[in-house]
């Protein structure tokens, strides 16, 4: 079974055991409660248990090791923020007897199984299986071309941008992110808490932000303090704010103009049948990157919402100033990981992560 199955699986097991503890104890059912009570500490404990597959730790690459950014990562994280999330409404239902938190905690553990398991059925392999393309001539090929790497890169501008907006209204920032930024690359931890959901939720999350950590490359960890702390300075809660700031973090309209001048000198070669084709192979490739990079937004905006909800479970459970910092590190290291991973689709940095990106393609077909 691939592992995104496996993480999908135990998130929908996960569900389901929210579902039987929260009817067991809206219906008072000891008997019944007992064991949804230790079906969760079982699953918990099996999933962050380092020994077994389940785990993301060696799908995870090492700083600036090269490769792919590895979607399973991603995955790991989702999957260990929902296992989180479960574990502190669970403790708190437990101790309070309100199924509130119970109810809100098996929504969003619902929602994360249905991003893994759309995860699980994409192709296993890196690359593209892009969408068949045939121009009739060299000017509508360089054309179709132009506008969908311009579309392309607005799209990542203004996907990410939205994520970014996510991650500085959903997580409950006690600090600001020029703060957080300046812990970029450092373990995130919030140290021993009391009692046996706790504990396992607090280890959930630290595995979670630690795997999302190790996705930024080590060449791209000072441009990421950069970015983050631009975003912190510079914001004032505006979206379009957000959208125009990413814009030029990730270099777009200086890369439509380097790309126009490459598409140019190709629309005036006298070029064949083969320049065509590649133009065309290039124009699928583009709409399948964007596809594709809408998808890995969908995880991290995912990954936001649970961290959110889990920070401010821990803010109840623990005084507020425990989790201050915690939160201001989380925030910055996800909007690190999504100014990261759209600068990667748009080859706005040289980074040694390996996704063909927009620019990559067009230079490829030019």
């Amino acid at each position: 079974m691939k592992h995104s199955e496996r993480l999908a699986r135990s998130a929908r097991s996960l569900h389901a055991t929210v579902g039987e503890l929260r009817g067991a104890l809206a219906g008072r059912d000891e008997e019944a409660l007992a064991y949804a009570r230790d079906s969760l500490a079982r699953l918990a404990a099996a999933a962050l248990d380092p020994s077994r597959p389940l785990g993301f730790e060696q799908a995870a690459p090492a700083p600036g090791a090269g490769g792919p950014v590895d979607d399973e990562v991603l995955a790991g994280a989702l999957h260990d923020l929902a296992l989180s999330e479960a574990l502190l409404s669970a403790d708190r239902a437990l101790k309070t007897g309100d199924i509130v938190p119970l109810d809100l905690a098996a929504a969003r553990v619902g929602q994360a199984a249905g991003l893994l398991e759309s995860r699980a059925k994409e192709p296993a392999e890196h690359g593209f299986s892009a969408p068949v393309v045939r121009s009739p001539d060299l000017a509508t090929a360089v054309a179709a071309v132009r506008e969908r790497a311009g579309g392309c890169l607005d799209s990542i501008a203004e996907r990410s941008a939205g994520v970014a907006w996510d991650s500085l209204t959903s997580i409950p920032f006690a600090g600001s992110l020029v703060e957080g930024a300046r812990q970029l690359g450092d373990r995130i931890g919030i140290g021993p808490v009391q009692g046996q959901f706790a504990t396992l939720a607090v280890k959930a999350l630290e595995r979670a932000l630690a795997g999302l950590g190790r996705l930024l490359p080590a060449e791209a960890v000072e441009r990421a303090r950069q970015a983050v702390a631009e975003f912190g300075a510079g914001l004032e809660r505006e979206v379009k704010a957000t959208v125009l700031l990413m814009g030029r973090v990730l270099r777009c309209e200086p890369t439509k103009t380097d790309l126009g001048r490459r598409l140019d000198q190709a629309g005036e070669t006298a070029g064949g049948p083969d320049v065509v084709e590649r133009l065309d192979r290039a124009a699928g490739e583009l709409v399948e990157l964007e596809t594709r990079f809408r998808k890995r937004m969908d995880q991290i905006a995912g990954l936001i919402a649970l961290c959110g909800a889990v920070l401010g479970g821990l803010a109840v459970a623990l005084a507020a100033p425990v989790v201050a910092g915690l939160a201001t590190a989380a925030g910055a290291l996800l909007l690190a990981v999504c100014v990261v991973l759209a600068a990667d689709y748009a080859d706005a940095w040289p980074l040694t992560t390996g996704v063909r990106g927009v620019r990559l393609i067009v230079e490829a077909a030019t």
